[in-house]
């Protein structure tokens, strides 16, 4: 069992991690992805792979916050 302050902790957690860092990392990437020299079609599909990843993080994210504001709003205390 967990306590229900550890769940919102590891939540927040991840809320975060998918609202700055993961997007930070993407941003980074996006930048330095003329630098490799690769083939026109190769850059153009990692750039579509990179922003389905983005797509698919912000998603995971509004699923991630619905979560936590149930948890929060619940009244059991483990889970």
């Amino acid at each position: 069992m967990i306590s229900k302050a550890e769940m919102l902790r590891n939540l927040k957690d991840i809320i975060v991690s998918d609202e700055y860092a993961i997007p930070l990392y993407l941003g980074h990437l996006l930048q330095t992805l003329p630098w490799y020299g690769l083939p026109a079609d190769l850059e153009r599909t990692a750039k579509d792979v990179l922003d389905k990843i983005r797509i698919e993080t912000e998603s995971s994210r509004l699923g991630t916050e619905r979560i936590y504001l149930a948890i929060q709003e619940t009244r059991n205390e483990e889970f």
